[in-house]
């Protein structure tokens, strides 16, 4: 076991559990109150520089000869922008696969955890890289390694081992897990937890973090998608080394493909318990490919089969047709985009046609109740819509990849989009990532901005936010 050393800070502050999975960032706790619009309670989840706002965390790729992916960071007021890339000698390809953000260190300021794939070290393995939150914003020569062997896909920040403060839970290769706690020394160390559930080396998993039985504890929720299915599997907090005794691993029909490849976790029916929001974009509808989402319901005793639901670009007033290659469900994100009382589940569909423009892309905004999710009051969102800057265009991959952000502090969550292969001017694929700010209603509101791959010199920037 492997420990790195992460200096500790003497300035402390309270805990904010949140989760982000692959491609998302959700509120995890189901205890956050949203107020009336006009005075915010939303929790800042990536204030790297410690002014009150959330930063934005993007991952881009350096050029198209090279396998070199960095991280570039967005900060809300007055810093410059900063890239973010591994000091490794044997490349950076994969970099940024994952992203999470929250106060690891308990001083006050958002840290950033980054997954990577492919970035093998001196010592060899792969690793989860921390940079430290602080006044100047992520210090890009402050990261340490939670070296967790096999390439990492996915990260997530929250309370998971008991010990009070944040802690890195990651997905790698196979159907293992880390749980990645920061000891009171400053030291890193890892402990390991089995998910037992077939897997496909060419799948990308998924993490999400929340108290989905209730018991006030994080729990740990494992995405583990497969070409003919996919599993979901429940590790109740706190995350013990090879904890087996009380997982809940979750398997459903086949026709439900990827599943787990997108999460999220946030309280949907307004139990007080969170659910689990997991995409499952290549799953078939009436023999189609088109992609499915599934909400497993929180209950005391974990997750199962039998408290679930299915919805698809089929079901009752769902915006979009299910068409092959859509992709509905690719991304993920969960929480108040409206300001009214209750969550909604925003799903990216990245592979959607607008009239003849094929993988334009859209995300589709659901609504929910006290039993799950609903179609009626739902909306699409694609570059076609006001207020949302530039022009759909074929293979854009508009919401590739979301999350929710309160950017304008107006206490309704924003949904950024990633649109990582836009082209913007003469460049292909430089990438796109939009910041919209949602209306009373959640659709997008006037203000909406966006930066490009351009302003960096980088290209597909945004395939993953935090």
């Amino acid at each position: 076991m492997r420990k790195s050393r992460l200096s500790p800070r003497a300035r402390k502050a309270g805990v904010i559990t949140l989760a982000v999975a692959v491609g998302v960032t959700t509120v995890g706790a189901a205890a956050v109150a949203y107020a009336d619009p006009a005075e915010s309670s939303v929790p800042t989840s990536s204030d790297f520089d410690g002014d009150g706002k959330d930063d934005l965390a993007m991952s881009a790729q350096k050029t198209d000869e090279a396998a070199e992916d960095s991280v570039v960071i967005d900060y809300t007021t007055g810093l410059a922008n900063k890239e973010l890339y591994p000091e490794s000698a044997y490349g950076t390809d994969g970099f940024g696969v994952g992203l999470a953000a929250g106060d690891l260190n308990g001083d006050g300021f958002d840290d950033l955890a980054v997954g990577c794939v492919n970035c093998d070290w001196e010592w060899g393995g792969a690793t989860v890289s921390i940079y430290n939150g602080s006044a100047e914003g992520l210090k890009p020569d402050s990261a340490v390694n939670a070296e967790v062997g096999d390439p990492t896909y996915a990260v997530g920040i929250g309370e998971l081992n008991g010990g009070g403060s944040l802690d890195v839970g990651s997905t790698r290769l196979g159907d293992a897990s880390a749980v990645s706690s920061r000891g009171d020394d400053g030291w890193w160390s890892d402990k390991w937890v089995n998910t037992g559930m077939p897997t496909d080396e060419n799948r990308l998993g998924s993490v999400a973090i929340g108290d989905v039985n209730g018991d006030g504890k994080d729990d740990l929720v494992i995405g583990t998608p497969t070409a003919d299915g996919g599993s979901i599997t429940l590790f109740p907090g706190p995350v013990t080394e090879g904890k087996k005794d009380t997982v809940k691993a979750v398997e459903l029909s086949p026709t439900l493909r990827d599943l787990g490849a997108s999460l999220a976790v946030t309280d949907v029916t307004g139990d007080g318990l969170a659910d689990v929001i997991a995409g499952a974009p290549t799953s078939t509808v009436g023999g189609t490919s088109c992609g499915a989402v599934q909400l497993l319901i929180g209950k005391t005793n974990g997750i199962a089969a039998d408290f679930s639901q299915r919805l698809t670009q089929e079901s009752a007033n769902i915006p979009g047709v299910c068409e092959a290659g859509d992709d509905w469900g690719r991304s993920v994100a969960a929480g108040n985009v409206d300001g009214d009382a209750g969550a909604e589940v925003v799903v990216g569909v990245p592979g959607e046609g607008i009239d003849s423009l094929g993988k334009a892309g859209t995300y589709t905004t659901l609504q929910s109740t006290s039993t799950g999710l609903t179609g009626t009051g739902s909306f699409g969102v694609s570059q076609a819509t006001a207020n949302v800057p530039g022009t759909a265009e074929s293979g854009d991959g508009f919401a590739s990849a979301l999350a929710l952000r309160d950017v304008n502090d107006d206490g309704r969550m924003d949904v950024v989009i990633g649109a990582p292969t836009e082209d913007v001017s003469t460049v292909k694929d430089a990438g796109q990532v939009v910041t919209a700010l949602s209306s009373a209603t959640g659709a997008p509101a006037a203000g909406t901005t966006e930066v490009t791959g351009n302003k960096y010199g980088l290209k597909r920037l945004g395939w993953e936010l935090a």
